[in-house]
């Protein structure tokens, strides 16, 4: 490992470190630091970085150069939340963990691009907004849906109904360590082996 990059791995560390007491502490939060450095982080250098670093740290994704037209509301928070660079966000939108807005990067695909977002769209958690759609105002958008074609305004999307499936024997929801799925495994192999054909 050449000395550039274990000064690389020290000062990423030390970055991650301190991403979140600089943003969180110094900045009062995530979107008062991207507020008021939005011009810097959309540019390589030292404030990209450490922008990117952060959103690494809570395992998400929010393009330095996405717009948004006012602060969403998180509920619980950006950890897992991915929006594409080139996505555009409306003003009174509450975005739920695990959602995507996403880009389509497919040549030629009639999707291809970023969603834009219109005012007070409610997505809830896990949702998926794939390529250039358009999600009017007042939309929901419910939890596991995938968007992959525009909504007029005042619109709900859902997902597929769960369908229950009944059973006359109770059902076993252990957790099997990898080991013991490994130990299962070769009794069942041994158990087959010695089996008398028919």
């Amino acid at each position: 490992m050449g000395i550039i990059n274990v000064v690389k791995s020290i000062s990423g560390g030390l970055l991650g470190a301190l991403s979140p007491l600089i943003i969180d502490g110094v900045y009062g939060g995530f979107w008062n630091f991207r507020n008021r450095m939005k011009d810097k982080i959309k540019v390589d250098g030292f404030w990209k970085s450490f922008y990117y670093i952060y959103l690494e740290r809570k395992d998400s994704f929010i393009g330095a150069k996405t717009l948004f037209h006012g602060v969403p509301y998180f509920p619980h928070g950006i950890s897992g939340v991915f929006i594409s660079t080139n996505a555009e966000i409306g003003e009174g939108c509450t975005i739920f963990h695990q959602v995507t807005i996403g880009a389509n990067t497919i040549a030629g695909h009639p999707k291809a691009g970023s969603p834009v977002i219109g005012n007070n769209v409610y997505i809830g958690a896990g949702a998926k907004i794939i390529g250039s759609v358009r999600i009017g105002d007042n939309c929901r958008i419910g939890a596991n849906c995938v968007v992959v074609e525009d909504m007029p305004n005042n619109s709900t999307a859902v997902a597929a109904k769960t369908r229950i499936i009944l059973s006359d024997e109770p059902k076993i929801n252990a957790h099997l360590s990898p080991d013991q799925i490994k130990e299962k495994l070769i009794i069942d192999n041994n158990s087959k082996s010695n089996t008398p054909p028919d």
